[in-house]
């Protein structure tokens, strides 16, 4: 499933994205929560909050989310900005920009 280009939603819905994989791709969608199971690809803009339990979030290097973030594993590849909490792992690839007032890193190994 994909929310293309010239898609936009109501400001405060909430995106249900049950499927296995669904991508962002192209212009803002504003204000919305983004609830998924499997795999978000965001190559686009995004504000809101991303929730997933289960989930991995994929931020390409066009990716462009100002929310917060709660998932089982994020990949990012480009910019976000808000808090990011990851239960099992964050990846910040080499073209990942964090926006952040403070960053803490524990537990941290080198895998």
């Amino acid at each position: 499933m994909s929310l293309e280009a010239d898609t936009r939603t109501k400001t405060g819905e909430v995106v249900d994205c049950s499927d296995e994989t669904f991508q962002i791709e192209g212009s803002e969608v504003s204000n919305c929560d983004v609830v998924f199971d499997g795999i978000l690809k965001v190559e686009g803009a995004l504000k809101g909050n991303i929730l997933s339990a289960h989930g991995t979030l994929l931020m390409t290097a066009r990716g462009h989310v100002q929310a917060d973030v709660d998932v089982l594993v994020a990949i990012i590849d480009g910019y976000l900005e808000g808090n990011l909490r990851a239960i099992e792992h964050v990846v910040l690839n080499s073209k990942a920009r964090v926006h952040t007032p403070s960053l803490s890193i524990r537990d941290w190994r080198c895998i």
